[in-house]
């Protein structure tokens, strides 16, 4: 066989023992390396002198025919910089301590189930026309795909379902025509895909569903999805940043999936932007869900439904269509009615405080819980009545009780809406008994002047007593109480009517203030 090795080839064996780099120049003629010598060398076809260390370190050739090493355990490290594969490299189940493709350029990449005890590098300029196949690959140290090409439209052109990466997965200005697949991925360390550009405008862009990553995961500085992000059932140990980040799916898609995340840290999307609706329902968020001036397509949703979380940023730039926050859980909430979606989902949404950064008060709240396109619900108005009432707001919680129990009125069958309105005009549903006082007023001042118009006769007259007009109108209008005057003295006929009607009012009145002041606390209680 020596007697066929080129120039090139020759450089390689010679320098393999020792592990020295092969950098041949740029006016080589003969630049071709045979991938099948590559893996005579690594797999010991040619015998090493005593004290070898060797490691394949080529640079700027051209590799021909097959390089497999599919099943195969090699003990030496092997770097290829600015070299053209002609076929797809095969390290299916294979293990090495290292693997690095910086620069280089192959029609494909199969690396199921591979196993790399150190850092596996395809990063800076490395080209991959054709699938890249990680799936259940296992990566000792840091996965580099900076400023990589993978590019398979149309296909899971990078497929990482199962893979294990000991440290970090960087994989910043990375650009994937087709999807990036991380299903049930396990990345240790941070994620890194700072700048990156995932391009499948049709379809998933990036697919991660129930990845694991240990430390944070970073979708910042100008990342762009073009097909739908699903980061669904992830689990994040620290946390999740997508400042400035783009996301956008074909119409009424989530073009972001956060469904059952689990983050222990902040989920920042500030000023990223999103042409599709946006999805948070069940995550579970250790510190802040931070949408300070995103932007939202026009008409577009944001689901946060049972998502649990230490505060809510609701601050964009351009609000969604709708938000729903059913079922939420948050000490903290910080919004602009300035930034309002036009409709809201707030039923069972909880909340310990609310913060604004414009001044609002308990008539902007009604209007925002008037957004909610569910209509009526009771829990909403209660919620905010008791955020007042814990913030020493007594006049506002009742303030916001009485609307609430004024809309509920609307829901009610036509005798219940008429029994609403009595105790609404007579004492404020029980928020306002000072009202009952009023008429209590009117109706004995009114009586007063009638019946010293037009007196009562005595029942017995011979037992006569001084008449007393306002005295008697209370009487009839206190029916609990006996003050002496309405056993004593008969109306006339054409007063009568008039005593039966004060008789009906008070008994009226005074139902309605006991009604009113045992809904209040039965609230408070």
């Amino acid at each position: 066989m020596e007697e066929d090795l080129t120039s090139a080839e020759r450089l390689v064996i010679a320098a393999f023992p020792e592990g020295a780099t092969v950098d041949l120049p740029e006016d080589e003629a003969q630049r071709t390396i045979r991938g099948e010598l590559l893996v005579n060398v690594l797999t010991g076809l040619f015998p090493l002198p005593s004290g070898a260390r060797p490691a394949l370190k080529i640079v700027g050739a051209r590799i021909s025919g097959k390089f497999i090493l599919e099943g195969l355990t090699i003990d030496a490290p092997i770097r290829f910089e600015q070299c053209l594969f002609e076929e797809a490299p095969n390290f299916i189940d294979a293990e090495c301590p290292s693997v690095r493709l910086p620069a280089c350029q192959v029609p494909g990449f199969l690396g199921a189930s591979l196993r790399v005890g150190g850092n596996l590098e395809m990063n800076n300029g490395f080209i991959c026309v054709g699938q890249l196949d990680l799936s259940s690959a296992e990566i000792g140290g840091d996965l580099k795909m900076q400023h990589a090409l993978i590019y398979s439209p149309g296909t899971h052109a990078l497929f990482a379902s199962r893979i294990a990466v000991s440290k970090a997965f960087l994989a910043a200005g990375m650009v994937v025509v087709g999807q990036t697949r991380i299903l049930s991925g396990r990345i240790s360390g941070l994620l890194s895909l700072n700048g990156a550009r995932l391009l499948n405008p049709d379809g998933i862009a990036l697919h991660a569903e129930r990845a694991e990553v240990g430390e944070s995961f970073f979708l910042q500085n100008s990342f762009r999805a073009e097909g739908r992000t699903i980061l669904q059932n992830a689990s994040v140990g620290g946390g999740i940043d997508a400042r400035g980040g783009s996301f956008s799916s074909t119409p009424d898609k989530n073009c972001l999936n956060l469904h059952w995340v689990r983050a222990g840290r902040n989920v920042s999307l500030r000023e990223a932007q999103f042409a599709g609706n946006v999805t948070c329902q069940a995550a579970s968020i250790g510190g802040s869900l931070n949408l300070t001036d995103a932007a939202f397509a026009s008409g577009s949703t944001v689901m946060l439904d049972r998502l649990r979380a230490d505060r809510i940023q609701m601050l964009p730039a351009a609000a969604p269509g709708l938000l729903s926050l059913r079922q939420a859980r948050v000490n903290s909430f910080e919004d602009d009615p300035r930034s309002w979606p036009l409709e809201w989902r707030l039923a069972n949404f909880e909340y310990t405080s609310l913060d604004s950064a414009s001044p609002v008060g308990p008539r902007e709240r009604l209007k925002w819980l008037a957004l909610d396109a569910d209509g009526y619900r009771p829990q909403p108005y209660q919620q905010l009545a008791a955020f007042y009432r814990s913030v020493g707001e007594e006049q506002h919680a009742r303030q916001v009780a009485l609307k609430g129990l004024r809309r509920r009125r609307g829901t009610l069958s036509p005798i219940g809406r008429v029994l609403g309105y009595l105790l609404d005009v007579t004492v404020g549903y029980g928020y306002r008994t000072w009202i009952a006082g009023l008429w209590l007023s009117l109706f004995a001042s009114l009586g007063t002047v009638i019946f010293a118009a037009w007196p009562p006769h005595l029942v017995d007259p011979t037992k006569p007593r001084p008449f007393a007009p306002f005295i008697y109108t209370l009487n009839l209008l206190l029916p609990i109480v006996d003050l002496g005057q309405k056993d004593t003295w008969e109306p006339q006929a054409s007063t009568q009517w008039i005593a039966w009607t004060l008789t009906l009012l008070g008994w009226a009145l005074t139902t309605a203030v006991v009604a009113g002041i045992s809904r209040v606390l039965n609230r408070s209680t």
